[in-house]
């Protein structure tokens, strides 16, 4: 995780998970202290994103808005723009042409996007992945705890 305090940009790379989501919070801590109204949040480089970590999204977004911030995320994957798209957020925090171009999947079709799918959800045979457990069953692929 990088944050330029100069420019109010934040960018992650890597694993956004319940071992890593803890930066997250500690950049938008740091972000705070500046005067910055908008902050860039470039999540292209991450490569993989759990339950822990779009909630330390959500986090970050909802601290923003208590101070008066906006949030725009950048280079989302489509299986984490389906993911806001879900929640309901896509619109508040997602580049606008961004979310016209994935906010309704066809039903049934999981998202698409190459390998950043694949680290989402399903196997290599494009099967999808059996849930860890029954809590886990409910939430959608993108989100489901990343297990090693």
């Amino acid at each position: 995780m990088r944050v330029d305090l100069d420019t109010g940009r934040l960018t992650m790379t890597g694993r956004l998970y319940v071992r890593t989501s803890h930066l997250l919070y500690d950049a938008v801590s740091a972000l705070l202290g500046e005067q910055h109204p908008s902050w860039v949040v470039d999540v292209g480089g991450l490569t993989d994103i759990d339950h822990a970590g779009v909630r330390g999204l959500l986090i970050a977004y909802r601290r923003g808005l208590r101070h008066g911030r906006r949030i725009t995320l950048h280079g989302a994957s489509p299986a984490l723009t389906h993911v806001l798209v879900l929640l309901r957020l896509d619109r508040h925090v997602l580049q606008a042409e961004r979310t016209l171009m994935t906010a309704e999947p066809e039903r049934g079709s999981p998202p698409t996007g190459g390998p950043a799918a694949d680290r989402c959800g399903r196997t290599e045979s494009g099967g999808p992945q059996a849930p860890s457990s029954e809590a886990d069953a409910h939430m959608p692929p993108a989100v489901r705890p990343i297990t090693d």
